[in-house]
């Protein structure tokens, strides 16, 4: 998925950490070796990346991924809109 595609789909906020980790663990056999998002990475290690950033959350959780900003008069991408970008990028 293309980096605009993916950055719009993640703001939705529709997807949970369980359909997050069933995308890694479909991207695991994928036969391409390099990430999407860092060409210099091999895509098993963003996917352990990815994996370690969904750590101890819970399946049905789904992440906020909009925060108001108090210097904007408006809301803003959290740190976990990145996490979901990137992981749609490379498993998607």
């Amino acid at each position: 998925m293309n980096k605009q595609a993916a950055r719009a789909k993640a703001l939705e906020g529709a997807l949970s950490v369980g359909d997050l980790r069933r995308m890694i663990d479909q991207a695991r056999g994928s036969p391409r070796p390099m990430s999407n998002v860092n060409k210099t990475i091999p895509l098993p290690q963003a996917l352990d990346i990815y994996a370690a950033a969904l750590g101890g959350r819970d399946d049905a959780e789904v992440p906020p991924v909009l925060r108001h900003d108090p210097y904007r008069d408006g809301m803003r991408p959290t740190g976990d809109a990145l996490i979901i970008t990137n992981i749609l990028r490379d498993c998607a």
